[in-house]
């Protein structure tokens, strides 16, 4: 086993992640990784559909703070909406 940057054996656990796998920090360079990763790399696309849906989300808050009144929660409406 291996550092995927610098190639050192030099490794320590270091938790878990979000999926429950096992994570490893290097103690040459720093580098935090899982041996073997369940994911790929998340398109644009996807990254611009997750934006979109957390605006989703947040709307209803917007909404009802500009109701109250808020400055600051207009300025956020006048760019959600």
């Amino acid at each position: 086993m291996h550092c995927p940057d610098c190639y050192s054996q030099r490794l320590v656990k270091n938790g878990f992640n979000a999926l429950d796998k096992q994570m490893y920090l290097c103690k040459e360079c720093g580098r935090q990784f899982v041996l073997d990763p369940a994911k790929t790399a998340i398109s644009d696309e996807k990254k611009k559909l997750r934006l979109l849906l957390g605006f989703e989300d947040m709307l209803p808050q917007v909404v009802q703070s500009t109701r109250d009144g808020s400055r600051q929660a207009q300025n956020t409406a006048s760019l959600v909406m």
